[in-house]
C-alpha cells in the first residue's frame, strides 16, 4: 500500500446542548477527518480532539495543521503493509507529543487496509461479542438538571450513567441520583479535579452516605497525584470494590504499566484518539487483561465514525466495565456519519468492512469549514 493523498476537513458540527467538564464547556464541535487515497483504495479516520487544548494539549485547530504541515507529507509516497496487525500499525512520524493527530490518520490506513480485504474493525481486533452495553456521559449542571436528565437516560434505554464532578459538586448529586435512581450503573468522573487534600472526600463520596455509592470514579486526581490515587485505593481496598479509573493519566502501555506497579489505577478508561490510536488502545486492552485490570470504553463527542471504532473496541474481552458507548446523535444534532444502532439497552457491534461506513457527501460538504489536499 502506498498513499497517494491525505485530503483533511475541518467540520463544526451542532451539539444538542453544551458539554460541561472541569477542563472546560463545548458548544459546538469542531473535528477534524481525513480522506486517504491509497493504492488499495480510500480510507476514512477522524481525530476527536477537542475545540480547545483544555483536556489534553492537543486542540481540533491545532491537529489539522499539525497532519496537514508535518504527518500527511511523510505518507505520501511511503510503502506501508497491505495487512497491517493491531500490533504493528503505526504511521510514520507519529509520536508521543501528538497522539491525537496521529490516530486519525493511522484510522483512516487501518479503514482502507480494512476495506481492501472485506474485513471489520471488529473482526481484525478479535472482538468477541456482538453486543455491548451501552452507556452516556452527562456534563457538569445543577443538581435538578442533572437528575432530571439522568432520569430521561434511563428511559430511554440507558443502563449505565456517567456524571461529571468536581469539589463542592459531588456528594449532593450522587445521594440526589441514587434516590431518584438506585438501580443504575453510576460512574462519576473528576477529570482530575481534586486534590491530594481531599483523598478523604472522595473516598466517602465513592462508598457513599448510602448503601452503594458509586460504582467506579474516573480520575479523581491529577496525573501527577499517583500518590494520592494509590492512598485511595488502598482505603477502598477493604470494603466494596469500587474501580479507581486512570483516564488523562494514562497516554501509553509504558504510562499504564507504571501506575498498575505502583498501585495507583485499579481501572482503565481507554480512549483511542487520546492514546494515538486503534493500535495503542489494543495493545492497553491486552495489558487490562493480562493483570485483570478492568477496562471501560471512553468516548470524546466522536463523529458516527469514531463511535464505530469505539464499539468494536468495546468488544473485547477486557472492557469489564460498561463505557461511554451512545450513540453519536446523544451530543451531535448533526453528523455526516450513519450512527450505531442502540437496541434494549445494547450497541450493535458494527459488522461494515473497514472502520465505519461512508459519509453523507452532502452532510460533510454543509458542515465543512476548511479543506486542505495534501499530495
Amino acid at each position: 500500500m502506498r498513499v497517494l493523498a491525505v485530503e483533511l476537513f475541518l467540520l463544526e458540527l451542532p451539539l444538542n446542548e453544551p458539554f460541561v467538564a472541569s477542563h472546560g464547556e463545548t458548544r459546538s464541535r469542531a473535528i477534524v477527518m481525513a480522506r486517504v487515497a491509497t493504492t488499495i483504495g480510500p480510507g476514512w479516520g477522524e481525530c476527536s480532539a477537542l475545540p480547545a487544548a483544555t483536556y489534553t494539549d492537543e486542540s481540533a485547530t491545532g491537529c489539522y495543521r499539525s497532519i496537514g504541515d508535518e504527518l500527511a507529507p511523510g505518507l505520501i509516497g511511503r510503502p506501508l503493509p497491505d495487512d497491517p496487525s493491531p500490533d504493528t500499525v503505526a504511521v510514520p512520524g507519529g509520536d508521543r507529543g501528538r497522539p491525537m493527530a496521529t490516530s486519525c490518520l493511522e484510522m483512516a490506513l487501518i479503514d482502507a487496509s480494512l476495506r481492501s480485504r472485506g474485513l471489520s474493525l471488529a473482526r481484525w481486533l478479535g472482538a468477541e461479542r456482538d453486543r455491548v452495553p451501552a452507556g452516556v456521559s452527562i456534563g457538569l449542571g445543577t443538581v435538578g438538571e442533572t437528575v432530571a436528565a439522568a432520569e430521561r437516560l434511563v428511559a430511554d434505554g440507558f443502563g449505565r450513567l456517567k456524571v461529571k464532578i468536581e469539589p463542592g459538586h459531588d456528594a449532593r448529586l450522587v445521594e440526589a441520583l441514587r434516590r431518584a435512581l438506585p438501580a443504575v450503573e453510576l460512574q462519576v468522573d473528576a477529570n482530575g479535579a481534586y486534590d491530594e487534600a481531599d483523598v478523604d472526600d472522595v473516598a466517602r463520596l465513592v462508598v457513599g452516605a448510602a448503601e452503594r455509592g458509586v460504582d467506579a470514579i474516573e480520575q479523581p486526581f491529577a496525573p501527577a497525584a499517583e500518590a494520592a490515587a494509590v492512598e485511595l485505593i488502598e482505603r477502598l481496598a477493604s470494603g466494596r470494590a469500587v474501580p479507581v479509573v486512570a483516564d488523562e493519566a494514562v497516554s501509553s502501555v509504558r504510562d499504564a504499566a507504571r501506575l498498575l506497579a505502583r498501585g495507583a489505577m485499579s481501572g482503565l478508561s481507554i480512549k483511542p484518539a487520546r492514546v494515538g490510536g486503534i493500535g495503542e488502545s489494543k495493545r492497553l486492552h491486552d495489558l487490562c487483561l493480562a493483570n485483570g485490570l478492568p477496562a471501560t470504553a471512553g468516548g470524546m463527542l466522536e463523529t458516527g465514525l469514531g463511535r464505530h471504532a469505539l464499539a468494536a473496541l468495546a468488544a473485547l474481552p477486557g472492557f469489564c466495565l460498561t463505557g461511554d458507548l451512545s450513540p453519536a446523535s446523544r451530543w451531535l444534532a448533526a453528523d455526516p456519519w450513519p450512527d450505531l444502532t442502540m437496541v434494549d439497552g445494547e450497541i450493535l457491534v458494527p459488522t461494515d468492512h473497514g472502520v465505519g461506513p461512508e459519509p453523507d457527501e452532502a452532510l460533510l460538504e454543509r458542515f465543512t469549514v476548511d479543506r486542505r489536499l495534501v499530495d
